[in-house]
């Protein structure tokens, strides 16, 4: 196992998603029959890469991926001495869709009409201001296959803050991916500061206001998602993640419309579904409880600057 920055070692990326990493042109070989099915080309501005990186560096961002393990895997109910060994991981899947609620529903709208013999989608659909918003945060029980190394990587992580008295500090590996491409994955470790578990022990609820009304829930992964999401959105200059829909964007969105997620056949584990950005888009929508407005085009949607 090589891991980036060990010993110098620079790894490659594959020329096609520049997501898979090797070590050496004969590993890339090697490994081509497993990585074909899944290699896609992202035409996004905003790589998984640079999500990843800002998630982690953002302050309110991590915290908060924090409560969504403590959530998950109930740890202010686990004793300490299972930090040591326990292995936390969690798939978070995530997607690029229009910022304002408005231009989603009439991009949707708009395929909708395409769809049935109507007028092309207008381009400045395609061309409104886009955000990445989390649609899944999934815990990974221990049977999951996990990608190649990652068990490994996690264990030597953790064996290496044991060693400097850091046992009692639960470690968490977030396992990204861009819906459209699930099986294109990056890694990133998350170490469960203490303050994040005794807030969960003393106080497990989000307050936020809607409509200018304060709105008190309980610190789930749900509500925790739904906060996070909303800071992106209202802070997308500040993050980096201003962009547009990319080509497997609207693919995902026409996915979407024509309901191919609702008529396939599940399979296996979610995230091996052929249609799967447009399953948990569904999923996201109907659990966020979005109005089923009848939308038609509106005004003419401001571009990202």
């Amino acid at each position: 196992m090589k891991v980036e920055g060990e010993d110098g070692v620079k790894l490659l990326k594959c020329g096609k998603c520049g997501i898979v990493k090797y070590c050496s042109k004969n590993c890339q070989k090697a490994n081509w029959a497993l990585h074909k099915s899944g290699c896609r080309a992202d035409d996004s501005s905003l790589a998984l890469g640079k999500i990843v990186k800002t998630f982690h560096s953002s302050p309110l961002l991590a915290v908060n991926l924090m409560h969504c393990f403590i959530s998950a895997f109930k740890m202010t109910s686990l004793p300490i001495s299972c930090f040591a060994t326990v292995p936390f991981f969690a798939r978070v899947d995530i997607a690029t869709e229009p910022k304002e609620v408005l231009d989603f529903y009439n991009l949707v709208m708009a395929l909708g009409q395409a769809q049935h013999g109507g007028s092309p989608v207008p381009d400045s659909l395609y061309k409104v201001c886009a955000a990445p918003q989390i649609h899944s945060f999934e815990p990974l029980p221990a049977e999951v296959r996990l990608p190649e190394n990652a068990y490994a990587v996690w264990r030597t992580r953790r064996e290496e803050m044991n060693k400097v008295g850091y046992s009692h500090v639960p470690l968490a590996m977030c396992i990204y991916a861009k819906s459209h491409s699930p099986r294109l994955v990056e890694m990133a470790m998350l170490p469960v500061a203490q303050p994040a578990l005794e807030e969960m022990r003393r106080n497990p609820k989000i307050q936020s206001t809607v409509n200018g009304q304060t709105v008190i829930r309980p610190a789930n992964v749900e509500s925790l998602l739904d906060v996070m999401n909303l800071h992106i959105r209202q802070d997308l200059k500040t993050l980096g993640f201003q962009t547009t829909l990319s080509k497997l964007d609207i693919q995902v969105l026409r996915e979407y419309v024509e309901k191919k997620d609702v008529t396939e056949k599940a399979r296996g584990r979610d995230w091996e579904r052929a249609h799967y950005g447009a399953w948990l888009m569904r999923r996201r929508w109907s659990r966020e409880h979005a109005p089923k407005l009848v939308l038609g085009i509106g005004p003419k949607p401001a571009p990202c600057a």
